[in-house]
């Protein structure tokens, strides 16, 4: 795939994903019918329940490498970051031990990396000159995954 179609390739994928992760902590004043929990929260504490982290750290100042990490919760069928939000890919990444495992960030100063269940998005991000930057984005998925199998190039967010 060369660079000009990877790159309509996630600005595509940006654009139609817009609205599909919840910030958990930008819930606190949503409407919910009452005596109904909010579902980015309900997964949340099953995710803390489990032992998988999902709150914020930041470490912007005194450190070398500033960072920001936190899990969002993904709506619909809460699997991945997809247009139906349903796994992208069947094959699990990793040891992870089931496909609503959320949206794991972490972000920094150049860099930013997007972990789900089925997949991860890496992008660097370097300057060359002040009109130009590189700009390097990997899909991640299972290492025995088959693309047209396990799946599908343009279900990948």
């Amino acid at each position: 795939m060369n660079s000009s179609a990877i790159r309509d390739h996630a600005v595509k994928a940006s654009l139609r994903l817009v609205g599909v992760l919840q910030d958990p902590h930008q819930l606190a004043g949503c409407f919910q019918p009452a005596g109904q929990p909010r579902p980015a929260l309900v997964e949340i504490k099953r995710w803390e329940k489990a032992g998988v982290p999902s709150k914020l750290v930041e470490e912007m100042t005194g450190c070398a490498t500033p960072f920001r990490t936190e899990r969002f919760a993904i709506a619909g069928a809460r699997e991945s970051l997809t247009i139906d939000t349903r796994a992208a890919c069947e094959k699990p990444l990793g040891s992870v031990p089931q496909k609503r495992f959320g949206d794991f960030h972490f972000l920094s100063l150049n860099s930013w990396k997007h972990f789900r269940g089925d997949h991860a998005v890496t992008t660097f991000i370097l300057p060359l000159a002040p009109r130009q930057t590189l700009v390097r984005t990997r899909w991640l998925v299972h290492k025995d995954a088959m693309e047209g199998i396990d799946y599908d190039l343009d279900r990948l967010g």
